[in-house]
Parts: C-alpha cells; structure tokens; sequence
C-alpha cells in the first residue's frame, strides 16, 4: 500500500536529488521489545495493537528498493552505512 502521491513525490525529490530507498525489515516481536525499551520521556507510547497496524502496512508498502536490510539482530549503525557506502560505490556514485 502505498500513498497516491508517492510518484510525483519521489519524482519531484530526483529533480534535485539522488533519493535512495532503503527497506529495513525486522520480525515484529523484535519491534515491539525496541519500541518498549525506548526511553518514554522522548517517545510518544505506542500501543501493540497499533504497533502490530504500522507493522502491516509497512509489509505491504511496494516500492523499487535501492537496497534491503535485514535488521533482525540490530544492525549497527557502523553496518548500516557500510551497507549504504557498499551500494553507492557499486552504482559509482561516489566519488
């Protein structure tokens, strides 16, 4: 599921810039401990139900992902850019 406006969003940000798409997935049980560890003085609560609704849309969100993580065992930040540094190099948009 995806927002009707999405195209034309996405294409207004390519006239400016290179936009990345980046999906990072993790099992819903791992979501739920990250959000409940979250330090609730910064973070608005969120209720599982709710948590289990944002989860399911996002599964079905279809896109042309540049790049898939897997973030499953807390994927470090050292890893996630890595993993982006990797795919730019790969596409030459480094210089």
């Amino acid at each position: 599921m995806n927002s009707p406006n999405l195209p034309e969003w996405l294409d207004a940000l390519n006239q400016s810039f290179k936009v990345l798409l980046i999906q990072v997935k993790a099992p819903f049980e791992t979501c739920i401990q990250r959000v409940l560890d979250r330090d609730s003085s910064i973070h608005l609560p969120v209720s599982v139900s709710r948590l289990k609704e944002i989860n399911e849309q996002a599964l079905m969100v279809n896109l042309p992902w540049d790049l898939k993580l897997d973030n499953s065992e807390g994927l470090a930040e050292a890893d996630f850019v890595q993993a982006v540094h990797h795919w730019l190099e790969k596409q030459s948009l480094l210089r």
